[in-house]
């Protein structure tokens, strides 16, 4: 085996052989007037789902999850599904309007390459975000998997831990 090919097989994230691709998004949103907490919960339920949906037209065939943490002056909001058909989870202690927050996505799909994953991602949010009054600013981005994933292991080689 050439060490060329040894190098491309220790960096292959190893989620890649089974097309799973993710992109995860950092968000400060902004917004005029404050909108109410009841707005918010509607507005990440809807996300999910719009992420979701642009995910399957792009080719998607699974979703591990969609995911969105906000975090506003006076609490937090998660959300999440794992499919169309599964629903949403919204959990909040959020206490009362904001016309500021900071949200971060997470989207991991298996079907569809990751440029397809941020765009779909991109595309719902700006989408629901903007219908929702909401001026959108991109803190920071970044393929899932890329900074935070272990490399795979060559095949025919044991693994570390199993010869400490």
């Amino acid at each position: 085996m050439s060490s060329e090919k040894v190098e491309s097989h220790l960096t292959k994230a190893c989620y890649e052989p089974f097309g799973v691709s993710g992109y995860a998004v950092a968000f400060r949103l902004t917004r005029s007037e404050p909108i109410d907490k009841e707005a918010l919960k509607e507005m990440s339920g809807k996300l999910m789902l719009r992420i979701t949906s642009r995910c399957i037209e792009r080719g998607a065939k699974f979703i591990g999850h969609i995911k969105s943490y906000m975090k506003t002056k006076d609490g937090y909001l998660k959300a999440d599904t794992i499919g169309l058909d599964k629903g949403v989870y919204v959990e909040s202690s959020i206490t009362g309007p904001a016309s500021q927050a900071y949200l971060v996505i997470n989207s991991i799909v298996q079907g569809i390459d990751k440029s397809q994953v941020k765009i779909a991602t991109l595309e719902a949010s700006n989408e629901v975000l903007l219908n929702y009054g909401f001026s959108i600013e991109i803190e920071k981005e970044h393929e899932y998997f890329d900074k935070f994933d272990i490399p795979m292991q060559p095949k025919g080689e044991e693994s570390k831990l199993n010869q400490e």
